[in-house]
Order: structure tokens, then sequence, then C-alpha cells
């Protein structure tokens, strides 16, 4: 008892304080969402301040307002682990679309850093910058539509700035004021959580169809949360391992990475291929790229970004994912 009482109080807790919730419980209090509409609400809260590409002012849990309700949610004396928030929360949801558009930003980096690392016989490496790259588009992408995955004083929440009770999104109400923001404490985090909840607002998501190939996504949903890492943990941690004969001596690129229409036909996107960090990588900078473009058209403040993204997307750098990008085109033409 004194252990548990003790491990509690390292994780920033009280003994008063609730337990979080397992991630499965979390992922049901995550309901459906439309792009269009979610797209919609996001024009009411413009990117303000910085410039393209720049870095935002700070986090989304050192939001003054933000930070006092997720203490509130952590010290809930019904032992819900959940708030649900009414009002607006100055500044929680202008913060949230303003990190996903930086984390798009810093994906679009380490995508380019993956296909420099083939190109210049470092294929193994490629799998660490590959899989960062995947990993934070997940965590814009999960943004972008509205949920973020968090941590603040040691505790790990899941923060919905478009929840409703209404799980189907056809009795969602299409305007802003009418959604709350949704709190939840969780277990800790690490990178399975993120990729818990982003598979999970994934299979919640509705009207991308016009947008980014259903084939892609549908296999990317059925990857499971703790497979997305596996290669990436296997290269850093395995102190038995190195994936390809590029430890003292550089590795000609011999076709690798030439994808064409396996990432958005979905045969890419298996965790048994060699290539699947980098597939995975294509395909979700890909998406996202696709979703703030498509909330460029209506949005001024969002336009910059995009361009700027995209040009850099469209960069020698990234020869590789162009190419890919190509043949999606044309199988889709």
């Amino acid at each position: 008892m004194a252990r548990a009482m003790r491990s509690r109080a390292c994780q920033g807790e009280t003994s008063s304080s609730p337990p979080p919730i397992a991630w499965d419980h979390a992922c049901r209090q995550i309901y459906e969402r439309h792009w269009g509409r979610t797209r919609d609400m996001w024009l009411q809260y413009p990117l303000v301040g910085n410039a393209p590409g720049a870095a935002p002012d700070g986090q989304i849990q050192d939001i003054p307002e933000l930070y006092r309700r997720l203490r509130q949610c952590a010290e809930d004396p019904s032992g819900l682990s959940r708030l649900d928030v009414d009002e607006d929360i100055a500044g929680a949801r202008q913060g949230v679309l303003a990190e996903a558009v930086f984390l798009l930003h810093k994906s679009a980096n380490a995508l380019a850093g993956g296909q420099i690392h083939i190109e210049a016989g470092l294929r193994s490496w490629s799998i660490s910058s590959s899989y960062k790259a995947a990993f934070l588009a997940a965590k814009g992408i999960q943004r972008l539509l509205g949920v973020a995955t968090l941590e603040s004083g040691r505790r790990s929440f899941v923060v919905d700035v478009w929840a409703h009770n209404e799980k189907r999104w056809t009795k969602q109400p299409k305007t802003a004021k009418e959604r709350r923001i949704r709190l939840i404490r969780v277990k800790p985090l690490g990178h399975r959580g993120v990729w818990v909840m982003f598979r999970r607002v994934l299979r919640v998501l509705r009207g991308t169809e016009d947008i980014w190939p259903a084939t892609c996504l549908d296999a990317i949903r059925n990857v499971e949360a703790e497979t997305f890492a596996a290669a990436r943990n296997k290269l850093h941690y395995n102190n038995a391992h190195w994936p390809f004969e590029d430890m003292h001596e550089l590795l000609p690129r011999d076709g690798f990475g030439d994808l064409g229409c396996l990432v958005s036909n979905g045969t890419a996107i298996s965790p048994d291929r060699e290539d699947f960090p980098l597939a995975l990588s294509f395909a979700l900078v890909g998406f996202a790229a696709a979703l703030l473009a498509d909330l460029a058209q209506y949005s001024g403040s969002v336009r910059q970004e995009s361009e700027l993204l995209q040009a850099w997307l469209g960069s020698r750098c990234n020869s590789l994912y162009n190419a890919t990008l190509k043949s999606q085109d044309r199988g889709n033409s």
C-alpha cells in the first residue's frame, strides 16, 4: 500500500485523486466527427500572431485557464477522471489549431530526413526519421480533427475541443458555440497512447473521401497500436539488431522507396514490410497536408501555412515522396 501511494505521488497525484482511466475507455468517449463540419468550426478560430512556419508561443497545456481545468479534471471528486466544459476556454481551440499546423511542419522536415538518409546510403536510420515523421503527423492530424493528447504536471490527458454527447455526427450541432471541450485523464501517454487515440480518431472520422484514398486510411486503421513503432523501437533498443547492411558501408538505394501506388492502395501499410515506416510517413504526412490544404481554401490565416508546407514538400529533398504522390494521382485519374 505504501509503495502504491509513493508511486501515485511521483505521478503528481494526491491520495484523493481519482485514478486515470484506461485508453480503451477514453477512446469510447471520442465520438464521430465529419471533416467538413470540423473544418467549418475552425474558421471561427483563425491563427493569429506568428509568421508562417513559426513555433507557437507555448504549448496548450500552459494556457492558464486550460491548465486550471486540467487540474480540476485530475482532482475530480466524482472519480470520473473526465470534465466537460460547456463554455469556451480562452485560447484552447486556437492553441490546438496552432499546434496542429506546427506539428505538420515538423513532420514534413522529418519526412525529408528519412529520404535523405535513404539517398545517402543510410537506410537503417531512415527507419527512425521516417517513423518520427509519421508520429508527428499523427499528432498533427489528431489536433486538426479537434483531439489533442498531452501531458501536464506529470499527468496525461486527452482534450477534445469539439466534443458533444451525440455519438453520430449527423445528430451533432453544426456550430462551435454548441460544442463543449472534453478533458479526459488517462493512463501514461507514451507513443502507444498517441497511436491508440489516433486510431480511434481515424475510426470515427467521416467526410474525407475526396481528400485522401479510403483504401490507404482503412489500412492505417487496421494497424495495431503496438506495431506502429515496432521497427523504430527495435532499431533503438535491441542491442543485438541492425536492420540493413549499412553499418560500415553505404547501401545503394536500388529501388528502395519506390512505392508507386502501394501507399494509396494500402499494400505498403503493413508492419511486416521493411519499408513500412517510410510508407507510413508518406501516407500520414500526405493526408495531413491534404487536410490543411482543404482548410486553407476557406481560411486566409491558414493559407500561408499550407503554401509554405506544400513548397517544402515539393522540394528536391522530398523526391521519393513526390514520386509516390504522382503515382497516386495517376491511379485516381
